[in-house]
């Protein structure tokens, strides 16, 4: 679904069946809730799209769900404004709150079920193919569809999520038509890439090497067979970060021998647990630098996340990602 000149339907109504009707175009197949059935269904909609992109804001009297057509590649980002989301992602249920934002691809939504109560509202965002680097989409699918210790929320409120957030905000006025925005399609194009950027860097749990490839990626046959102790251990390293870990304290917390979880670590991720753990630090220094929120200097940012040898600490920056940190920030800088 493509749009050479952008479009803003403002609709509403009273009826449920309308509703289903002007969302099924955008791949969109609606229910209402069944102990609702009989009541008057008020309903607000708004649709603006553009080139590879649709927004499409939400505001409705009582609960309903709605699935994504299947085999559609396109990813989405739901952002619940009244009311919350009940999300059914592969085989988990999420709950996604005000100030929250959930960002999956769209074939993996199983079911959306919006809080009825006191009435609920929603902007959902689709980004197609064609809107955004389809290696960025890879790397969100790979994540979402094997990374079990992924939570694909973000919080809005706080760093990446607050700089996501104002441009959601952009993205939903630009895309009226009475806004400049809606008259620029390149400027809107580029400002979707922009926002899949920030939900690349805030969602991706595994950090990619020079070439862009995820490193310790699970094999097919282990993806779902990843045993508690390894999940444990990589929430574990996750919360503790900053510390100075070792081998003995991962595996006294979770339970295991060293033994037992050098074993489960070579087995599901290719690594010993401490390369994990520094390479997943690594991450994070990778993403405080890119952001446009820090204020800390190179050398603040690699102790806070758990280096102390400032040298090491920038030969192996180099080696994953193919740069020195000081070119992380020169590009952020630029804004590249």
């Amino acid at each position: 679904m493509e749009s050479t000149s952008p479009t803003c339907r403002p609709l509403c109504g009273t009826c449920f069946g309308t509703f289903r009707g002007a969302l099924e175009p955008y791949g969109h197949f609606s229910s209402r809730l069944g102990e609702l059935s009989n009541t008057p269904f008020q309903w607000n909609l708004g649709i603006h799209t553009l080139n590879n992109l649709a927004v499409l804001k939400v505001r409705c009297s009582d609960g309903w769900s709605f699935t994504h057509e299947r085999g559609d590649e396109g990813l989405c980002l739901l952002v619940p404004h009244v009311g919350h989301l009940e999300v059914t992602l592969g085989k988990r249920k999420i709950s996604v709150s005000p100030g929250q934002a959930l960002s999956s691809p769209k074939k993996l939504l199983h079911n959306v079920k919006l809080s009825h109560g006191d009435g609920n509202g929603l902007i959902l965002i689709d980004f197609f193919n064609k809107a955004v680097a389809r290696e960025i989409i890879g790397r969100l699918y790979d994540t979402l569809l094997h990374e079990f210790d992924h939570d694909p929320r973000i919080d809005l409120s706080q760093g990446i999520g607050l700089t996501l957030d104002l441009m959601i905000q952009s993205l939903v006025a630009g895309m009226r038509a009475s806004q400049s925005l809606g008259d620029s399609p390149n400027a809107m194009t580029l400002l979707g890439a922009s926002m899949v950027q920030l939900i690349a860097q805030k969602l991706q749990s595994r950090p990619v090497d020079s070439t862009g490839c995820r490193l310790f990626d699970a094999p097919p046959r282990h993806r779902y067979t990843m045993p508690r102790h390894v999940k444990a251990a990589v929430d574990f390293m996750n919360s503790n970060l900053h510390r100075p870990l070792t081998v003995g304290e991962i595996a006294s917390f979770v339970g295991v021998s060293v033994r037992s979880l050098q074993t489960g670590f070579q087995c599901h991720y290719h690594t010993t647990p401490l390369r994990y753990l520094r390479q997943i630090r690594l991450n994070a220094v990778h993403a405080e630098l890119s952001s446009s929120e820090n204020r800390l200097s190179i050398g603040e940012v690699a102790m806070k996340w758990g280096f102390t040898h400032l040298g090491r600490f920038s030969a192996e920056y180099r080696a994953t990602y193919g740069h020195l940190p000081s070119e992380t920030v020169r590009k952020r800088e630029e804004g590249g």
